[in-house]
């Protein structure tokens, strides 16, 4: 399995907001020697070595066996957080600093508050850059912009699958309304006579959707395997994700029904309201 490891200073956490579970790494750091690299590690890597009861102090081995390897002393451990995009499991992960670092990191890391205005902040920070850089143009990226690209293949398939789930809902209510006053001409004498006879309204709708209801399970059924597949094989790309239950495909088809049966009650209402002496006249 492999392991994420990088280098910060001491505010890199607080500037992130990460939680800090065990261990107080800040009181390690100032009182270590020069040189000296104190160790954080996430609750992956605690969990993977199980070291829940007393993470602190140990001792970890980074590239065993070769000349480049290091010792390691684990001073804290901090709460996962997803370092790359959901579709990556939560690696074990290790952070090192030290009070002296020997080196300038190139990235810099710089919040602001919620509700600040963005554009006088970086005009801020430019301004800060540029009196220590006064030669070397200032790159910055949103991280907010950074997470979205992460995922603009995702927003665009739920827009595009948004769109045609209405666009087939339309399509279904209209043709719904047209088969519905198609069966209701078909059977007008027939409807007519049973209304005449003292058929109930609830009666004269049952005839009317007996012939859809063994058409929409089987289109029920059929469109629920299919959906089942497409989502399963979407989410195989993600290592989390949820669990598909039968119960949100049986909700849908129920759904269908319901809509199905208040289309036909308002037609069959419509047309209960017309005189039976007109209809038979016609027939």
């Amino acid at each position: 399995e492999n392991l994420l490891s990088y280098g910060v200073d001491i505010d890199y956490f607080d500037v992130m907001g990460m939680d800090i579970t065990h261990g107080d790494f800040k009181e390690v750091l100032r009182s270590s020697e020069n040189g000296r690299v104190v160790s954080l590690v996430n609750s992956t890597f605690v969990k993977k070595f199980g070291w829940q009861d007393s993470p602190i102090n140990k001792k970890i081995t980074l590239r065993p066996g070769t000349e480049n390897e290091l010792q390691r002393k684990v001073s804290g451990v901090f709460r996962d957080f997803h370092f790359y995009s959901l579709k990556e499991k939560i690696t074990p992960q290790i952070i090192s600093l030290r009070p002296d670092p020997g080196f300038v990191n190139t990235n810099l890391l710089i919040r602001y508050h919620d509700g600040a205005n963005l554009q006088q902040a970086v005009a801020s920070i430019e301004e800060a850059w540029y009196r220590v850089q006064p030669n070397l143009p200032l790159q910055y990226e949103l991280m907010e912009e950074s997470v979205r690209k992460l995922y603009q293949r995702e927003r665009q398939t739920g827009y595009i699958s948004s769109l045609f789930s209405l666009l087939a809902i339309l399509l279904s209510v209209f043709g719904l309304v047209g088969f519905m006053i198609y069966i209701i001409g078909l059977k007008s004498k027939e409807l007519t006579i049973r209304k005449v006879l003292g058929a109930s309204p609830f009666q004269l709708i049952a005839v009317l959707i007996q012939q859809l209801w063994w058409i929409i399970l089987i289109a029920g059924v059929v469109g629920s395997l299919l959906s089942y597949h497409l989502i399963r094989t979407w989410l195989q790309e993600y290592a989390y994700k949820i669990a598909m239950h039968p119960i949100a495909f049986i909700s849908a088809l129920i759904i269908v029904y319901l809509i199905v049966l208040t289309i036909t009650a308002l037609r069959a209402m419509q047309w209960a309201r017309t005189n039976p002496v007109i209809t038979l006249n016609e027939e």
